[in-house]
């Protein structure tokens, strides 16, 4: 059972879908920018190839769809975080990500290539090794060689850590909405809270309400009563559906 606690901060992301929700009525946007965020895995650069030896800035847009958005400058260097998702050491078919020997595309930056990885103790991943084609800056490839994947990232140097929570239904659904005793079905998994992820910089001075798309992750808001600037609050509105489902 959810606490009272819990409960309150589900409302309270209720709160800030509404405030979005008008905001949006307002800028047609809807949001801010589409931006980067991570939760995992570092992934360094290095390898027979050319390796990143000095920080320098990649150009995004802000949004894909509409470019009088404008643009806004990454810092991208030789250690970047990637979401641990991203990276599989034995993929299934058609796993188009990052893996031994698997070339993909950071998003708005190069082309990188696995070369080796690193676990812990416990074979847990917590690095991965790879070189960079510094031809293929902003995501092509001169010689016209294709890659099937591409994958987001943030730079480990400036990357903003924050808290993201992960809103569902606080009814499961699925079970009904009540049980057999006539109490509600309350969704167990209706909040997940992930305590060490990294976003890009340019959000370091988001301020309440502030509202984004996180790429490929879903649209986002600033909690309006737990975020600060030294601990940010992201809280989930709506989620977006991934290309790749792994079979259990």
């Amino acid at each position: 059972m959810l606490t009272i606690e819990e409960l309150n901060k589900i409302r309270d992301a209720k709160r800030n879908l509404v405030s979005m929700r008008s905001e949006s009525a307002e800028n047609n946007s809807g949001y801010k920018y589409q931006v980067l965020v991570c939760g995992g895995t570092g992934c360094h650069s290095s390898g027979s190839q050319k390796v990143i030896d000095a920080l320098h800035e990649e150009i995004a847009a802000n949004n894909l769809e509409n470019e009088e958005l404008g643009y806004r400058k990454v810092p991208f260097s030789k250690e970047v975080y990637i979401d641990r998702d991203d990276f599989m050491e034995e993929p299934p078919k058609k796993y188009f990500r990052l893996f031994p020997g698997n070339e993909v595309r950071l998003m708005n930056a190069y082309f990188v290539k696995c070369t080796s990885f690193v676990k812990d103790e416990n074979g847990k991943v917590i690095e991965v090794h790879a070189t960079y084609d510094p031809a293929s800056k902003g995501g092509n490839s001169p010689d016209g060689r294709k890659v099937k994947g591409t994958i987001h990232w943030v730079p480990v140097n400036q990357a903003v850590k924050c808290e993201i929570r992960l809103y569902e239904n606080i009814i499961n659904e699925e079970e009904g909405k009540f049980d057999a005793e006539g109490n509600l079905n309350i969704n167990p998994n209706s909040l997940t809270v992930l305590k060490n992820c990294y976003v890009e910089p340019e959000l370091k001075d988001a301020k309440a309400y502030d509202s984004f798309q996180f790429v490929r992750q879903g649209y986002f808001c600033v909690d309006a009563k737990d975020s600060t600037e030294d601990n940010l609050v992201f809280n989930r509105i709506v989620s977006l559906k991934s290309s790749f489902k792994l079979n259990s």
